[in-house]
């Protein structure tokens, strides 16, 4: 048995083996990307923001993990001031640098790789050191690797900026809907008292006390007249009461309309 190690065959298996393990990496974090935004920008979208921060906890997409963490944590907790929005941009902008950056770094490290094999050919060559075939389909295969790998970084970055812009488009969503709810017009704005008895002391029912049906219809308080019990309240999306399922009613003209109406056709 020959007592030589092949020391340059395992040098360049090695480096194969280093640059095959990042890019099934590089492969996992594509595919892991989309489920991992839709889950982010749904929790958002909810404006649950501590189900937003404990989905950025995923180990399958890291590094836009890491990014939207620290852009929904940028934004604390409400109430939101009203220049949020456009810090909220900043800080977006500066983590797809971020991202750009770690691209940069990927490279580099490839690059070192790349530096070995060079110079296990050319330690070889100088040294004339006898070879096995192995070795040159090993650097082959480095090269592949080192391209394939190369753009398919290319494309994680790419994807990982638009999926980054996507939360921030959802985190800014929430935002301007927790501006828009601290705006909302309360029913204790209603002036005067009770449109049937004249009481002026009301109960007020809020969100806890409307279950989820009224709610989702953009109802969120009623004022209820604590002598008669008349209801009033004020629906805020009739985009959404007119998709709901709800049975419309044609109330008559009061006696003063039906009145006018006689004179006006006696008049003719």
């Amino acid at each position: 048995m020959p007592d030589e190690f092949p020391t340059l065959e395992v040098v360049a298996a090695v480096g194969v083996l280093a640059l095959f393990i990042r890019t099934l990496i590089v492969g996992s974090e594509m595919r892991a990307l989309p489920p991992f935004t839709a889950e982010l920008a749904s929790a958002l979208e909810r404006g649950d923001r501590a189900a937003a921060l404990t989905a950025c906890n995923a180990p399958s997409s890291p590094a836009l993990a890491r990014s939207a963490r620290e852009l929904i944590a940028s934004a604390a907790e409400p109430p939101y001031g009203p220049d949020l929005s456009i810090e909220l941009k900043h800080e977006q902008n500066e983590l797809e640098q971020d991202l750009g950056r770690r691209a940069e770094s990927g490279r580099a490290r490839d690059l070192i790789v790349l530096s070995v094999l060079l110079g296990a050919m050319a330690f070889a060559v100088l040294s004339k050191l006898p070879v096995s075939s192995w070795f040159h389909w090993l650097v082959a295969s480095a090269a592949l690797l080192l391209i394939v790998g190369y753009v398919m970084r290319m494309r994680l970055r790419t994807k990982e900026r638009e999926e980054l812009g996507r939360v921030g488009e959802a985190l800014t969503r929430m935002v301007n809907a927790a501006g828009a709810s601290r705006t909302r017009r309360s029913v204790h704005s209603i002036e005067g008292g009770c449109g049937a008895c004249g009481e002026t002391l009301f109960l007020i029912a809020r969100a806890g006390a409307l279950g989820a049906s009224l709610p989702a219809l953009g109802i969120h308080e009623l004022r209820i007249c604590k002598n008669c019990g008349l209801v009033v309240g004020q629906a805020e999306d009739s985009v959404v009461l007119g998709r709901a399922a709800l049975e419309e009613l044609s109330v008559p003209f009061g006696l003063d309309d039906d009145a006018s109406s006689d004179d006006t056709e006696h008049d003719g």
